[in-house]
This record gives structure tokens, sequence and C-alpha cells, in this order.
């Protein structure tokens, strides 16, 4: 399980996996790679795209070291750590996937990262477009309450309810909360330097050849219970129909 140091000594995890392409993807807030990326099948399909996958634990997440100073998460530290994530990695040019909280971090990082060459942005909501006090407020109180019996929102509730399931550091989690409770959402219209022969951000994947895998190394064990499911520990997903095959993994729209 590969780690390294990102800019301010905290350790991070990640995982890397297939050639081709890099794909970054960053999970979402008290979930991690395992929940949001392995375990709905998504890592693997990628790889199986003829993709070069790549997913970072979150600091504060998953294997990833959890501080519990506020500081720690201030001043853009999760787009500072997928930067030191691509240096690792020795990565040019990339697209980056986020779900939720991967997704602020994702559009933070499309506005002052060059080697973004494109983003899919994945269960966002307007509370994760448009920052503030309020919005973090209410996770800040899920995390500390001694008795999660005494939230009287129901959405702080799952979110309790869900860090808990995933034994999360609920500490941390806090945090993250505090500290990034008045970002603004980044200015997506900003220019960046590129050269002239890199394609546009909204250029389309292509879909690369099925390449055959002789077996997938063993993963990592996931940091939830066992009878933990991404689905039936959801505090925002949206139903889907029956009918539809895609995976997906826990969503949390205002985390």
């Amino acid at each position: 399980m590969p780690t390294f140091e990102s800019f301010d000594g905290v350790t991070l995890h990640y995982e890397e996996e297939g050639d081709g392409d890099v794909v970054v993807l960053l999970h979402g807030f008290a979930a991690d790679t395992n929940i949001n990326w392995i375990r709905p099948g998504i890592f693997d399909a990628l790889c199986d795209e003829g993709y070069r996958v790549v997913t970072l634990d979150a600091r504060g997440h998953g294997l990833s070291g959890k501080p519990h100073d506020d500081g720690a998460y201030a001043g853009g530290a999760m787009v500072r750590d997928v930067q030191a994530l691509l240096d690792e990695i020795g990565c040019d040019a990339c697209s980056v996937v986020g779900f939720s909280m991967g997704s602020a971090t994702t559009m933070h990082l499309a506005v002052v990262e060059p080697r973004v060459r494109s983003a899919a942005l994945l269960g966002v909501g307007a509370v994760t477009l448009v920052a503030g006090g309020e919005r973090r407020d209410f996770l800040v109180d899920a995390m500390t309450a001694e008795d999660p019996a005494s939230l009287s929102d129901p959405i702080a509730a799952e979110f309790r309810r869900l860090a808990d399931s995933v034994r999360a550091d609920r500490l941390a989690l806090a945090a993250w909360a505090r500290a990034t409770g008045d970002d603004a959402a980044p200015a997506l219209g900003r220019s960046r330097s590129r050269s002239s022969s890199s394609p546009d951000a909204t250029t389309s994947w292509p879909v690369r050849p099925r390449a055959s895998r002789s077996g997938s190394p063993e993963r990592r064990p996931s940091a939830c219970p066992a009878t933990t499911s991404p689905r039936t520990t959801n505090p925002l997903s949206t139903p889907r129909s029956s009918s539809s095959s895609r995976p997906r993994g826990s969503c949390l729209d205002r985390g």
C-alpha cells in the first residue's frame, strides 16, 4: 500500500494500477478509496478500459494521516495534496474524477493545476458549489455531538451514522469542516497556463480497447465493517432505476 509525504509532512495513502492515460479519483466526505471507488467496481472498470487509475485517501480519511488541527486542512491543503500526488507518481497530464467533497477539491484543483486536462464532478449539488459557514456547521455538529440522538438536523444525523459505521476519525472530519467552512467556490472561468496543444477541459475521454487482465492484485481490507454497504449507509443518495447498470458509491451531496 504506497504512501508519500505531502507538502506539510502528512502521510497520504494512494492506490495505483494500470497503464495508459492517468485518471485520478477523489472520494467523498467520511468515505475513502475503498468505499467510493473499489467496492462499487469503478476502479477496476477504468483499469479494464486501459487507463492508469490513481486514487488518493484524502487527509483525515481512510488510511491517510488524520491531523486534528484545523490548520492542517486550511489554505487549500487537499488541493495541494493532489498536486503532491501528481509529483509523486510523475504525472504530466491527467483527468480527475471527484465525488462530493472530492468534486469540490477537483474544482479548485482545475483552476490552478495545468496538468488537469479534464474533470468530471459527481455527487454535486448547490451546497457543493456554494461554500459558507452554515454549510459546514452542520457537519461540525454531526461529528462532535456527544449523543448522536441529540442531532436535530436529519442530514447531520445521517452523516454521523455514516462516520460511525465506517469507524471514521470524527475529530479529523470536524477539523476539516471547520477549516473549510469559509472557502470560496473556485473561479471556474479563470484561465490557466496551458500549451496551445493542450486539449480543452471539456474534451471527452476516448474509449480504449479493453485490455485483458490475468488477475487483480489483492485489495486492501475495507475501512468499514463487512456488513456495511455503501448503498445502505448513503445519507443523500439519489435513487436509480433498477434497470441502471452503472456502479455507484455513497453519495454525500453536502460534504
